[in-house]
């Protein structure tokens, strides 16, 4: 399993931030939306333990992902991931079906 830091940038000016990217040689390729739906099993087994299924479909492509909370501050979280492409057609509608994947 891999280990995924994620940190929110809070109280910035997202103009300010794009031209100092921009500045230094980054290239905007755009904005891309996607969904995600999260799964657990009656009682919230999965909640109890910090952690969750998600699935996400960014464009054409889908993505399975089991994932864990070890840590937590103020703007940052340190968590435990493992995550699977999956095809469009076999997007479950339920946690055991997610699990038979992972």
């Amino acid at each position: 399993m891999a280990l995924e830091v994620e940190a929110k940038f809070l109280h910035i000016d997202p103009q300010d931030i794009s031209q100092k990217l921009e500045a230094r040689g980054a290239e905007f390729l755009g904005e891309q939306l996607f969904s995600s739906t999260t799964f657990d099993f009656p009682g919230f087994p999965l909640d109890k333990k910090a952690a969750w299924i998600r699935l996400r479909k960014e464009g054409d492509r889908v993505k399975l992902a089991y994932k864990q909370r070890l840590a937590r501050l103020k703007s940052w979280e340190l968590n435990r991931r493992t995550s699977t492409s999956v095809r469009p057609r076999k997007c479950m509608s339920s946690p055991a079906s997610a699990i038979r994947i992972l």
